[in-house]
């Protein structure tokens, strides 16, 4: 199991009290299947204020640790996520970018806005084909269109028509205007 799929649960559990007044306190902290930390407290005696206090002291204590601790794997998986993802995209984006020609990479980072949850297991599995020598020779945008159609997306593109005139672009609206 790795560290992400790991989940931090505490388990208390209050054993019978050794002598009178007297309660032993387990706290069991887990990450996933294993513990990751044993802590006991024994209040010794609850009748006066000065245990009391200490007792009242220990709980805070422990709850401090258990925030500590809970915040410390928070932070490692975060780490170990943050490690790993952009390692698999960015090698799989290189990839991809050796076989795309002409404006293919636009229509693929169109994609990307467009629908990133799919294209995040789209990339490294086309990477994968490209590793595997599956597809062996340059994907130009229309190819790469026909590609993702086939799998049900269908990309939408801003479409503006300009016409080059005196060396300055005008669009079709303002040609149209001036006639």
């Amino acid at each position: 199991m790795n560290l992400s799929e790991r989940v931090i649960s505490v388990s208390l559990s209050v054993d019978a009290p050794k002598y009178a007044g007297a309660q032993t306190f387990h706290y069991l902290y887990m990450l996933g299947d294993e513990p990751f930390c044993q802590i006991y407290l024994q209040a010794v005696d609850l009748l006066s204020e000065d245990a009391g206090l200490d007792l009242w002291k220990r709980r805070r204590l422990l709850e401090m640790q258990k925030r500590l601790l809970s915040k410390k794997a928070e932070e490692e998986k975060k780490k170990v996520e943050e490690e790993s993802a952009p390692k698999e995209k960015i090698q799989a984006r290189d990839i991809l970018k050796k076989i795309v020609v002409g404006r293919a990479l636009e229509v693929w980072d169109l994609m990307w806005k467009q629908y990133p949850e799919v294209m995040k297991r789209l990339e490294p599995g086309l990477a994968r084909l490209v590793l595997r020598g599956e597809i062996n020779e340059p994907l130009d945008e229309g190819q790469l269109l026909a590609i993702l159609r086939s799998i049900g997306l269908r990309p939408k593109f801003d479409v503006k028509i300009r016409i080059l005139e005196d060396g300055k672009y005008k669009s079709i609206s303002d040609k149209l205007k001036e006639e």
